[in-house]
């Protein structure tokens, strides 16, 4: 067998293989994250129109790639987002976000908060991550 055919049969066996790492993974740590395998691919598709939008190269890049190695885009696509894929689905589960703009409150200042809920549930019953609040055309 010619070098390059085995280097190519490499390739398409380590996609397969993170593949099969990554289900796995989200499988296994299902009771944190609340996220299924199909939950995740669903999670990667949101992320589809503005990737080909802002770049198309890479989209082309992965579609050649799961093309070549005969996977399921979407996993592939799974694999190479995972951490904002399961990022999100800490955020839609496990934590909560807000902002306010500075016509929205009572002194003109802009309001950003974080929690993690996940933590809290280790720790103490509120765990703020992070809150901003400061003046609009204020440096931080």
């Amino acid at each position: 067998m010619r070098l390059a055919a085995r280097s190519a049969k490499l390739s398409d066996r380590l996609i397969e293989h993170s593949i099969h790492n990554a289900r796995h993974l989200v499988e296994t740590t299902y009771d944190n994250l609340q996220l299924t395998w199909d939950g995740a691919q669903i999670q990667a598709r949101k992320y589809m129109p503005s990737l080909k939008k802002d770049t198309p190269q890479y989209v082309d890049e992965l579609l050649g790639m799961a093309e070549g190695a005969n996977v399921n885009y979407t996993e592939l696509a799974v694999v190479n987002g995972l951490e904002a894929v399961t990022t999100d689905a800490l955020h839609l589960t496990k934590c909560t976000s807000l902002a306010v703009n500075e016509m929205n409150t009572a002194d003109g200042h802009v309001l950003v908060a974080h929690n993690e809920e996940l933590a809290a549930r280790l720790t103490n019953p509120m765990c703020i991550s992070f809150m901003l609040k400061q003046k609009m055309n204020q440096p931080l």
